[in-house]
């Protein structure tokens, strides 16, 4: 392939791109544009996460707009009630947990009902834990109730490059989980304990929102996967089905009689908003590929509920 095809191909790439973006816009519709009484739809997709979305080429979810359209869901009059369809591995813990609390501010004022499509995972699960009824496709993976803490060693790839590291610090954790060795036993305590309090808020949560003991949830809180048949057994969801199930099920929890007009909630961008997108996305494309390697030898230590 010569540099005239490559430049091709990355013309065509960005303009497919800038369509994309700019259809995804106009079609978008916030709660406060919804004429007439209807069920709004929000999409939790990808990785949960505060990070900026890597919108066609990456796989995180923008959470600052599904919380945003949670909210304005919550004071829109016309909308009835929230389905909140899930396809996400789960992620940060205090993403997950703000839209925890998003969720539970809806539910008080209007039904909120998760349907878990391919997978609702970890903090994905979380999430459906707090709405007022889930409802789960019998082969979806769902539950992994727990929480996940990495640390990479590289000191002995650093010795066969030549690499030294000095740490100069005023604390003594200060350097806590440093990639040039391994966890001392304060810092393996220390880590542990952070990851056993996010749980127990993990697990709380689900006692809380599930109607469950918490001996039932601690029995399945050891970050195990379920199917969508097994939760359903064990009292992780309330019901199997798709997605015209779940609507059928916020429907009548918001009281309408008959099939009720859905709308999909998503936050209207401007043009600027558009460009930023854009180059977001392209930028996060080419500059994934040239850093990659790069990432993994600078990850020391990552928090998750994915």
């Amino acid at each position: 392939m010569n540099l005239k095809n490559i430049g091709i191909g990355i013309l065509i790439l960005i303009g497919l791109t800038l369509v994309s973006i700019i259809m995804g816009a106009l079609v978008s519709v916030s709660a406060e544009d919804v004429v007439g009484e209807a069920i709004g739809v929000i999409h939790l997709n990808g990785i949960i996460t505060y990070e900026a979305s890597a919108g066609l080429l990456g796989g995180t979810s923008d959470i600052d707009d599904v919380i945003t359209q949670l909210d304005k869901a919550r004071k829109a009059g016309n909308i009835r009630g929230v389905l909140l369809i899930i396809n996400s591995p789960g992620g940060a813990p205090v993403a997950s947990h703000e839209l925890v609390r998003a969720i539970e501010r809806v539910k008080v004022q209007k039904p909120v009902v998760a349907w878990i499509a391919d997978v609702g995972a970890s903090g994905a699960y979380w999430a459906a834990s707090a709405c007022n009824r889930t409802v789960a496709d019998e082969l979806s993976v769902t539950g992994s109730v727990g929480v996940i803490s990495q640390h990479m060693d590289y000191g002995g790839l650093y010795d066969k490059l030549g690499i030294n590291t000095t740490i100069i610090k005023g604390g003594r954790l200060k350097d806590a989980g440093a990639s040039h060795r391994p966890l001392t036993d304060e810092e393996l305590e220390l880590i542990q304990g952070i990851v056993n309090t996010t749980h127990k808020v993990f697990i709380q949560d689900v006692v809380r929102n599930r109607g469950l003991t918490v001996e039932q949830v601690l029995e399945v809180s050891t970050g195990r996967l379920f199917i969508g048949i097994q939760a359903k057994d064990i009292g992780l969801v309330d019901e199997l089905g798709g997605k015209d199930d779940a609507l059928r099920v916020v429907t009548d929890l918001a009281g309408i009689q008959w099939r009720p007009r859905t709308v999909e909630l998503k936050t209207k961008k401007g043009f600027l908003d558009l460009m930023d997108g854009l180059t977001a996305t392209l930028g996060y494309g080419i500059g994934r590929g040239m850093v990659a390697s790069a990432e993994q030898t600078a990850t020391q230590q990552v928090l998750s509920v994915a």
